[in-house]
């Protein structure tokens, strides 16, 4: 009697715990419990259709939410390895465009296989894909040992350029600076390095001057993480230092007063029995011989202009030299009309060298 009411007890508590047991679902296991016993190679083929059933089954702890959430935040870089100029190289891609590449100081000793790779062939970054360099498959070991590596490098960037993705950053604060300490531009996101331009990280179709990758290179990670609008120049990189010639000794200085001339006398013949041409760089000067040449600095803006002497003037007005239109743009007084300048007289031997 005590056997069966605690029987009924358990069964009752099991019920609860589960609730009852629908009859549809009951019905398909008898009826495979007995095809298994009828019928053995039932039994497997019904074994195989469970399992491909269950390949389909979220897999537990994971959710609707979670699989949804998913998809809105898929990797938009990935990496692919090859050849560049005979050296190893991974270049990034951010939505199936070439962002930056990554270059090795060592000559490649791999060859990748086939010279039209497609980037969809290309390594998503957080896959279980294998990473590839040419013909030789990297473990994530060999990867991580060697952060020289172009693959090392360029999965870093791509793994950071996936997590600001997936953290909905606002693509403004992708910035270039300028470092002077190392020389060189760094790409930044807010106060955050995220890439510095070397000598061996460069704009896929390079303009050969990096500074003029980080600008591309800044506005494409912009573009296609935000589509911000893009940004003209590196931050804090100083004014480069005015290029001086030196084309030779000076043999006479003087200061005064200039002006030039141009419209009007375009064409006629100057006095040395040349065709005047207001946009050669040339001028008048009362006595100094034809041909010499002067360097003219306009005292106030410091431009300055080496002009060829090869007519005569001027006249009036105090003025010690009559540039061409040409000339007169070139330092800086078009508006003015007149400017006080420094002449300074350059060797003969040196200026015909200079022509």
């Amino acid at each position: 009697m005590n056997r069966k009411l605690w029987s009924g007890f358990t069964t009752a508590l099991l019920v609860t715990a589960f609730g009852p047991l629908c009859v549809g679902h009951l019905e398909p296991v008898k009826a495979l419990e007995q095809a298994s016993k009828s019928n053995p190679s039932a039994h497997t083929e019904a074994t195989e259709e469970a399992e491909k059933l269950a390949e389909s089954v979220v897999k537990v702890g994971t959710s609707l939410s979670d699989a949804i959430s998913g998809e809105n935040t898929a990797a938009v870089a990935k990496i692919q390895a090859h050849t560049l100029n005979g050296k190893q190289a991974a270049t990034v891609y951010v939505r199936d465009i070439p962002v930056v590449t990554f270059l090795s100081d060592q000559t490649a000793t791999l060859e990748v296989s086939g010279q039209t790779q497609s980037s969809a062939d290309s390594v998503k970054v957080a896959s279980t894909e294998p990473v590839f360099s040419g013909n030789k498959e990297l473990n994530s070991s060999e990867v991580a040992a060697n952060p020289n590596d172009p693959v090392w490098r360029a999965t870093e960037a791509a793994a950071q350029i996936n997590q600001l993705h997936r953290n909905n950053f606002d693509a403004t604060a992708i910035n270039v600076r300028w470092d002077a300490s190392r020389k060189l531009a760094v790409i930044k996101v807010g106060e955050d390095e995220l890439l510095p331009i070397d000598r061996e990280t460069q704009l896929p179709d390079t303009t050969k001057d990096p500074d003029r990758d980080a600008i591309q290179i800044t506005n494409r990670l912009r573009r296609l993480l935000g589509n911000a609008p893009p940004v003209q120049d590196i931050s804090g990189k100083p004014a480069p230092a005015p290029t001086t010639v030196a084309l030779g000794p000076v043999r006479l200085r003087l200061t005064g007063l200039a002006s030039w001339y141009g419209p009007g006398f375009h064409g006629n013949q100057s006095a040395s029995g040349e065709v005047f041409n207001q946009n050669a760089l040339t001028a008048a000067h009362r006595s100094l011989p034809f041909g010499t040449m002067v360097r003219v600095t306009n005292l106030d803006n410091g431009r300055s202009v080496v002009v060829r002497i090869n007519d005569r003037g001027p006249y009036s007005g105090g003025r010690v030299i009559d540039l061409s239109a040409g000339a007169a743009q070139m330092v800086g007084m078009m508006q003015t009309g007149v400017a006080p300048v420094q002449l300074d007289v350059i060797d003969g031997q040196s200026a015909t060298s200079a022509r």
